[in-house]
């Protein structure tokens, strides 16, 4: 089977919600926590495209277009 890699979008101001969406808390585990379970039971590999995560040990690269 190949690898599948997964990136979590996770950039942008959140200018309309007034606050960072991915730090949302939904069921005691944020949205960032919850996406990144997910995608792990089907991907080799996830990270976060953005600011990264202090509260996650996942590996995160920049996004090109910052806020």
């Amino acid at each position: 089977m190949d690898q599948i890699e997964a990136f979590i979008l996770a950039g942008g101001a959140s200018s309309r919600m007034g606050t960072d969406k991915a730090r949302l808390v939904l069921e005691g585990k944020t949205f960032i926590e919850r996406i990144s379970q997910t995608l792990g039971d089907f991907a080799s590999r996830v990270v976060i495209v953005g600011q990264p995560s202090e509260a996650l040990s996942l590996e995160s690269v920049s996004d090109i277009h910052p806020k």
